[in-house]
């Protein structure tokens, strides 16, 4: 339940900066990788999610900068 909850908050902090602070030319953005990553020391073999495309993620929100949450 605390988990959630965190996340929650951390989720609304990075829409109002993102609002407050885009006139100023300031982008925030948060990507969440919703799945396992291959490769990484919690895959155990039936994790979908290559490394480059969280990478492309970030690159994505790096370039667009209209959305606050990016989801992989």
């Amino acid at each position: 339940m605390g988990l959630a909850v965190a996340n929650s908050a951390k989720h609304k902090l990075v829409r109002v900066l993102h609002h407050k602070l885009s006139p100023e030319g300031v982008h925030v953005a948060e990507v969440m990788v919703t799945g396992m990553v291959k490769g990484t020391p919690w895959d155990k073999g039936n994790a979908t999610i290559e490394a480059a495309d969280v990478g492309a993620k970030f690159w994505s929100a790096y370039q667009d900068r209209s959305s606050p949450t990016l989801r992989i």
